[in-house]
């Protein structure tokens, strides 16, 4: 798109551009380049998953009021043992928003890492990833005193992530056309 082509295209990557991939030069330096070959729909696919998740961070983290606190004991100790104690409506409320906007992960996360990897492969990463990323999250919110850290928001995240992963899989064909 109108940008500077690499004076030194290496040799290992002329394969891929012959192969209809394009080449995107990142910077020149010294008459070196550094670059990344990318795919159309590859790169889509891993942008759509970088949206959700800064999303999904922005979202869990604010209003990003953290303050430094000596906890009774681990952070990972605490979140394993941080489950609700009652099931209101507000609870079914935070489980069926939880599900829903971890579902664009196992989504996009599925696609993205299927054109590397076996389909389960790439389900149990999109899955692995979710966890950890929803469990990093909780762990963080015991600095936020607006948050709650919960054992079982990571449960209904990763539920949610395993819905996404399902639906990917079988909407793949619909979903990489656009």
């Amino acid at each position: 798109e109108g940008g500077q082509e690499c004076p030194n295209l290496h040799s290992k990557f002329r394969p891929e551009a012959e192969k209809g991939l394009a080449v995107v030069c990142c910077a020149v330096t010294n008459n070196n380049c550094w670059f990344a070959v990318e795919k159309g729909v590859r790169s889509s696919l891993y942008r759509l998953l970088l949206i959700v998740i800064v999303l999904i961070v922005y979202g869990s983290l604010y209003p990003w009021d953290f303050h430094a606190s000596q906890l009774a004991a681990s952070p990972l100790w605490l979140l394993l043992h941080s489950w609700p104690t009652q099931f209101d409506r507000f609870a079914a409320r935070d489980t069926a928003i939880n599900v829903l906007i971890y579902m664009p992960v196992g989504v996009f996360g599925l696609l993205a890492l299927r054109q590397h990897c076996r389909t389960a492969v790439a389900a149990i990463g999109a899955v692995l990833f979710a966890l950890a990323l929803s469990s990093s999250i909780e762990m963080i919110q015991l600095f936020d005193d607006a948050r709650e850290c919960s054992g079982f928001d990571v449960v209904c995240n990763v539920s949610g992530t395993v819905l996404g992963v399902a639906l990917g899989n079988v909407y793949q064909g619909w979903l990489k056309r656009f």
